[in-house]
């Protein structure tokens, strides 16, 4: 067993093969309960040793993975669950060597997908290239992709970007942290496919994202999704519709079962969209369409 102390508290991971893994390790806050469909707060400090040899919960999907299955962690398909803000760490070793940070952005058309998988289990590409490997959850489906801040009057200050919000919260704990695990800060990779892929173009667009990360790589993934305002909207009354509630119904909208959201985001599908789930221009957390960010130069 490894125990490394972190900023929020001590972890203990396992090792084999001289890689140490952690599993499991809180980057946020719970997004439950009043934090459903806010965006992120940093995790609460906890006492004593946290385990961290197991997997952590996925994100609560719109629907199985079919036959992306194995990619998508079958074994969890009974773990989904709101709590699924976790990451995981594999290290060659646990000095202060400030080796390189490869930071694994999961896909799964925003709806589904984890980190917490054995396919991407980062072991090997660790032992390989004496790097760091991380690998991140973020919240996808209705509750990582749906604005409804427009439709409550901004009672649900949801931007529809909190699953991206979720990955920039996630590289602020790595900033912050991975010098613990023997990474360095200033030399931070993100890669990922499709919607992985895609969450890239929208981070490489982020204002406050700048200097979070250094280099990237975008896998069968493009910068050009993302919902204007208006399909966003349009997106969010369907959905609500398939509930038979409208945007006044906000205390109810925030105690219903995660599965009943689940199945109103499944069972809506918005007219002549193809992938209804997308990051949101919603003119904060993006202003224009990831492409023409990067184009400009903003990165």
């Amino acid at each position: 067993m490894t125990v490394v102390e972190t900023q929020h508290g001590k972890v203990e991971g396992t090792s084999t093969d001289g890689v140490h893994s952690f599993k499991g390790i809180p980057f946020a806050a719970l997004p439950t309960g009043e934090r459903r469909w806010r965006a992120h707060e940093p995790p609460e400090p906890w006492q004593g040793v946290q385990d961290a040899t197991d997997w952590g919960k996925a994100g609560v999907a719109t629907g199985d993975d079919g036959m992306l299955s194995f990619v998508f962690n079958s074994r969890n398909a009974a773990f989904r669950d709101e709590d699924c803000l976790q990451l995981n760490i594999w290290i060659k070793g646990t000095d202060e060597a400030k080796r390189p940070v490869l930071v694994w952005i999961h896909g799964g058309g925003f709806g589904g997908g984890t980190g917490g998988t054995p396919t991407y289990a980062g072991h090997n590409l660790s032992a390989r290239g004496d790097v760091v490997v991380v690998t991140i959850n973020y919240r996808v489906g209705a509750f990582g992709f749906l604005n409804l801040t427009e439709v409550t009057n901004g009672r649900i200050p949801a931007t529809g970007n909190e699953g991206i919000l979720d990955q920039f919260q996630a590289l602020k704990w790595i900033r912050d942290t991975i010098a613990a695990f023997g990474g360095d800060p200033g030399n931070v990779t993100i890669f990922g496919e499709s919607a992985g892929g895609m969450s890239i173009g929208a981070l490489m667009a982020m204002e406050d994202a700048k200097g979070l990360f250094h280099r990237a790589m975008a896998i069968s993934g493009a910068a050009s999704v993302a919902h204007k305002l208006p399909k966003a909207v349009e997106m969010a009354e369907g959905i609500l519709g398939q509930l038979e509630l409208s945007g006044k119904d906000v205390d109810k909208l925030m105690t219903l079962d995660p599965e009943t959201i689940l199945d109103a985001a499944t069972g809506y599908q918005l007219p002549g969209i193809g992938m209804m789930l997308q990051p949101i221009i919603d003119g904060t957390v993006l202003k224009e369409l990831p492409i023409e960010a990067i184009k400009e130069g903003l990165r």
